[in-house]
């Protein structure tokens, strides 16, 4: 008994096999779902870059604005740090320094501190120092 239908095995012959006007409408509409994809890609890359220019506009005057309007507040601590704060600094570092310079024991503590307060001592406070400081002292991490 021969269970294998004739028809299925025609079946198969000719989708194996296409013609060459399927083959041709086959390519034809790939080469139409391809450039749609394209197309569609690059409106959606448009449109994102769009919105996020949009986005990155309104903070950037977002943030504007609020510099602006912080600074006469941050002018006047700065002044108010230049005026009152800066100068008690200094003569609390000049105080270590004679301190240290009297008591030995302490020199050790204020070479530990020397980085950060290396801004506010005088000229003539160490003889490694080869110039004005060049900046606010940093903390280690």
């Amino acid at each position: 008994m021969n269970l294998s239908n004739p028809q299925d095995d025609l079946s198969e012959a000719k989708l194996s096999q296409p013609t060459p006007v399927q083959l041709e409408e086959l390519q034809y509409h790939f080469e139409g779902l391809r450039s749609l994809f394209i197309y569609v890609l690059v409106a959606l890359i448009a449109t994102t870059l769009t919105v996020d220019l949009c986005f990155i506009r309104r903070q950037m005057l977002a943030a504007r604005n609020q510099v602006e309007d912080q600074r006469p507040r941050v002018r006047e601590k700065v002044g108010g740090y230049n005026k009152q704060i800066e100068p008690r600094v200094r003569d609390f570092v000049g105080s270590l320094q004679s301190f240290a310079a009297s008591n030995h024991d302490f020199q050790p503590i204020l070479d530990r501190y020397r980085p950060f307060l290396l801004p506010y001592m005088g000229p003539a406070s160490s003889p490694a120092q080869s110039g004005p400081p060049k900046g606010p002292p940093t903390l280690p991490k």
